[in-house]
């Protein structure tokens, strides 16, 4: 499976950048497009790991519980 790179806007909207074959490519390209935005670009660029763009964009935008905060964290 691939590696997409993907930007979204504050209003959840994804652009598919670039995709990988391999997880050191990919981050390092992310790495590149964050240090190069300006301190207040409001989007976010992330990594995904899926079968295809259309199931990146799904868990991207799938909220996920949280963990729940063991004793030792608080």
């Amino acid at each position: 499976m691939p590696y997409f790179v993907f930007r979204i806007e504050p209003d959840q909207r994804m652009q598919h950048l670039e995709t990988f074959t391999a997880f050191r490519e990919a981050m390092s390209f992310a790495r590149k497009l964050r240090s190069e935005r300006a301190p207040d670009a409001e989007y976010e660029v992330r990594m995904i790991f899926a079968d295809d763009p259309a199931e990146g964009r799904r868990l991207l935008s799938t909220r996920r519980k949280a963990s729940p905060v063991e004793e030792w964290e608080m």
